[in-house]
């Protein structure tokens, strides 16, 4: 979920949804006070807000305030009814206004229960041309739908009815029915039973998973979740200590969630459940809810913890990371932010805008020192680690401590920025890896989620491609949007080198690597059958070696498996990995596609079996293994 502030812009609508939990007051933010909200948001860190209402786009001065959120670095996002952006030169304003992320409210594709629930009968004809108008946009768009019992028995017909009408939406969040506010009081026949919800809501979150789209649900007890009590909104919350607040136009005003027990009980039953730390429980017990629904579980909760955290089992964002080195060793990695400039969906980080305390980032330093040797580096990562003023300070800190070689990983936009790269050099950085995944604006602009950066980021890396007596290499993640341009990539590229004076002796190096699993999980669109990539590859790296690149070999922990290519032994890792964590098999569908690494049982025959991760057990599940080209005969010597 992240850390996101709710803003309630407006409390008017021009619906009249049965169980509204927000219902109109006529109140109103000023543009300077929503401002203001933005801003205090931004200073606590958070990764985004999302501006609802009421129905936010009767706020007249919404196209502005998203621009505003957008340049303070906010992911700014609405929820909406889709009635007003129906009107295209409306929600062309939203969208020129940088607008990315929409959250559509639909309580049903049946017509008749979408207008009786909305007291609005052209409601679902507005929501399709809103929804047919934003498949023109490169936006993300997730349904939002209540839960309620006039809807709660054909869920999963409305997640097919839409997801095969229009095929980009790739996620939808459901919230069991809010029994403590708003107009549910005048309409209890709108409450749903848990037992009635169970199976049309399983049938639909299996149907999304095996289309490889994502899911979240709230209020909901993980009883009634099935095999999906990972994707509870407020299990998610607790594993992840992640909170969110809300600012409402009401006498809550301002409403910072936390612990998320407000409005949920357990009843003794909950005692036998093996899953009640992790479950926030049941929401309106006793009133709103049946405590009699609930139903112990004897479920093992670490297969839940691993799904959440991911392999790694917590947050990665501050402490010094080791990572297995592309040739041999290890990689000590320090992160000292989060933050970063751009929105790269399939990024591994948590997404919090954080910094590591000054005072951890010396204790860090001391530790690392002890551990570095003198020809080791020490890589400076975040986030965006050139997001963090303080990083100039903490690599003379590091010098002090007798660490004297450096790496830098960075997407180069801050290298532009005057008087940055001398100070990195005079301080000792002579390794830059500079994320660039797209030589076309547009399509960088996509990949990054990012605006009018690429230029920026150009001229960052010409800089560093004309600076004297240091190693770049430029990393470009494989991916479904950019793999068909690699080739003319690495033309650009190779211009660019040249046109820096980079020449034989000392030649930019290119990596191409692939999503790891947690990228997989995040940004399911980005993910591309390898057997797709592999001539776009073979082409890719030709044209490379023609231009004068250093193509590196496909090694660390997001390489991509040698036997795409027929010269395997050219782009095989020189030194042997850690098989910590890969398994072999043919299937992994369900939790064995979850986490870790996957080959096939053929690949320990391979001669670079021990050089090889093969490919994220999360591909596997959806692509399989087809892609591998494991040799037939015995392992060569």
């Amino acid at each position: 979920m992240a850390n996101l502030g709710y803003i309630q812009v407006v409390r008017k609508c021009n619906q009249e949804c049965r169980f509204c939990s927000n219902p109109a007051n006529e109140r109103e933010l000023s543009l300077s006070q929503a401002k203001r909200f933005c801003e205090r948001y931004r200073r606590r860190g958070y990764d985004g807000v999302i501006l609802t209402g009421g129905e936010p786009t009767l706020y007249e001065p919404l196209p502005e305030l998203i621009a505003y959120a957008q340049g303070l670095g906010l992911g700014c996002r609405i929820i909406t009814n889709g009635q007003r952006t129906a009107d295209p030169a409306y929600l062309r304003s939203l969208m020129s206004a940088g607008l990315r992320h929409l959250h559509v409210t639909v309580h049903s594709h049946r017509k008749p229960v979408q207008s009786f629930l909305s007291g609005n009968p052209d409601s679902l004809p507005n929501i399709v041309r809103t929804l047919a108008l934003l498949s023109r946009y490169q936006a993300d768009v997730d349904i939002n739908q209540t839960i309620c019992a006039q809807n709660s028995d054909h869920i999963h017909e409305t997640v097919r009815w839409l997801c095969q009408r229009f095929p980009y939406i790739h996620h939808f969040s459901w919230t069991c029915l809010d029994t403590l506010t708003g107009r549910v009081a005048g309409h209890p026949e709108t409450v749903p039973a848990l037992r009635g919800l169970k199976d049309s809501l399983l049938a639909a979150m299996r149907w999304l998973e095996r289309t490889d789209r994502t899911f979240r649900v709230e209020k909901v007890p993980l009883c009634y979740m099935g095999e999906f009590a990972h994707c509870s909104t407020e299990t998610r919350a607790l594993v992840r200590r992640e909170e969110r607040s809300i600012d409402f136009l009401d006498a809550r005003r301002h409403y910072r969630e936390r612990q998320w027990s407000f409005g949920y009980g357990k009843p003794a039953a909950c005692r036998l459940c093996s899953l009640t730390r992790i479950c926030a429980g049941l929401w309106d017990m006793g009133q709103g809810y049946d405590p009699a629904e609930v139903v112990p579980q004897k479920t093992d909760p670490r297969p839940i913890l691993r799904r959440i955290l991911g392999p790694g089992g917590g947050s990665r964002h501050e402490s010094a990371e080791t990572h297995q080195g592309g040739e041999g060793g290890v990689e000590l990695i320090l992160r000292t932010t989060s933050a970063c400039n751009q929105r790269c969906p399939f990024c591994f980080l948590p997404g919090h805008d954080r910094s590591m305390p000054s005072a951890r980032i010396e204790r860090e330093l001391a530790a690392l020192a002890r551990r570095l040797g003198p020809r080791d580096e020490l890589t400076l990562s975040g986030g965006e680690p050139l997001a963090d003023a303080r990083l100039p300070k903490v690599i003379a800190s590091a010098r002090r401590k007798g660490i004297r070689r450096f790496a830098l990983q960075s997407n180069g936009v801050g290298l532009a920025r005057p008087g940055m790269l001398s100070r990195l050099l005079a301080l000792g950085v002579r390794s830059y890896d500079i994320a660039f995944h797209a030589h076309k604006p547009a399509l960088y602009d996509r990949i990054t989620c990012s605006r009018w950066q690429f230029k920026t980021a150009v001229a960052g890396l010409t800089r560093l491609l004309a600076a004297p007596h240091c190693r770049v290499t430029v990393c470009v993640l494989v991916n479904a949007w950019n793999y068909r341009e690699l080739p003319a990539l690495m033309g650009f590229l190779g211009r660019l080198a040249r046109k820096t004076g980079r020449i034989a002796g000392d030649p930019l190096q290119v990596g191409l690597s692939m999503m790891n699993g947690r990228g997989h999980e995040l940004a399911p669109s980005f993910a591309v059958d390898l057997r797709r990539v592999a001539p776009f590859l073979r082409r890719a790296l030709a044209r490379g070696r023609r231009v004068g690149l250093l193509m590196q070999r496909f090694t660390g922990e997001t390489a991509l498996p040698p036997c795409l290519l027929s010269d395997a032994a050219g782009y095989a890792g020189r030194f042997e990995m850690s098989q910590e964590g890969v398994r072999y098999g043919a299937d992994f569908s369900g939790e064995a596609g979850s986490v870790g690494r996957a080959k096939l049982p053929g690949c320990r025959r391979c001669p670079h079996d021990r050089r090889c991760l093969g490919v994220p057990a999360p591909y596997a599940r959806r692509f399989g293994l087809a892609a591998l080209r494991p040799p037939r005969g015995r392992r060569a010597p």
